[in-house]
């Protein structure tokens, strides 16, 4: 049980029957080794994450054990970080920076919790939960299919014209079967600049399904966070797309435009 900061820079962790590693402090992993279970017997070592987990070196660190996140934070900054096992994230977050890979051998399930980053995900991803590309704006990439379900929520950051450098994007190897909710918010006073031709383009696969439940159908317009502006989503065989801007005045415009009318011969 880790209460405080433990510092990993090298040597496999072994264990077996009724072996456990619980942090609730930081976890500080640039040993780009492996977490196994090599001594024999039932019910093997297991994995639970209440605080943070960093890893911060090139190369690649396995955990072939089950790790359970819960409530706690996962950050891949630099090389591969690898579930040969199961993972389960019952709450917190994971995240996965520029150049940086998460692996989930047995494909990830996120049931609760927020996925972010501007990195690659490897395996098929379920996602309940939200996920968020970027840190803040940036192109998260997921190598595999990837599946929304009715409660998950896909949330983009527009701040200028450039795809993945000033918008979020999501690059989908595999299938994309979409669902659940699409929100937009537009950053940075990007909406000063904003006019109906511009496009911007949200997520491509190799293949697209389903719609947002709040855009169910193609040509739906969804209203940006703010409640500044609306966009129309479009949906194509292997994309999705933004487009149309308008702006929304604000309610003092609307009054404004009432006494006008009210006060007019």
């Amino acid at each position: 049980m880790n209460n405080g900061t433990i510092n990993w820079t090298g040597g496999r962790l072994r264990s077996g029957t009724g072996g456990s590693i619980l942090n609730a402090g930081v976890w500080n992993d640039s040993a780009s080794s492996q977490i196994n279970n090599d001594y024999a017997g039932t019910g093997g070592t297991t994995f639970t994450n209440n605080g943070v987990y960093n890893k911060t070196a090139a190369n690649t660190t396995t955990i072939s054990v089950p790790f359970t996140n819960n409530n706690g934070a996962v950050s891949v900054s630099a090389g591969k970080l690898e579930f040969g096992s199961s993972f389960t994230q019952t709450a917190g977050t994971l995240n996965v920076s520029n150049g940086a890979t998460l692996q989930f051998d047995n494909g990830l399930s996120l049931p609760a919790g927020f996925l972010s980053g501007t990195g690659t995900v490897i395996g098929n991803v379920t996602s309940a939960s939200v996920i968020s590309p970027g840190n803040s704006v940036g192109t998260l990439n997921f190598s595999g299919n990837l599946t929304l379900l009715s409660t998950s929520v896909l949330l983009f950051e527009l701040g200028g014209l450039a795809q993945g450098t000033d918008y979020d994007f999501v690059s989908v190897t595999g299938t994309a079967a979409v669902n659940g909710t699409l929100h937009v918010s537009v950053i940075n006073g990007f909406g000063a600049t904003l006019n109906s031709a511009q496009t911007f383009t949200l997520l491509s696969s190799s293949a697209l399904t389903g719609t947002f439940l709040n855009a169910l159908t193609n040509g739906t317009r969804v209203t940006a966070l703010d409640g500044l502006s609306s966009f129309q989503v479009n949906y194509t065989s292997n994309a999705i797309t933004l487009s149309n801007f308008a702006a929304i005045p604000e309610p003092s415009t609307y009054a404004l435009l009432i006494v006008g009318l009210e006060s007019s011969p």
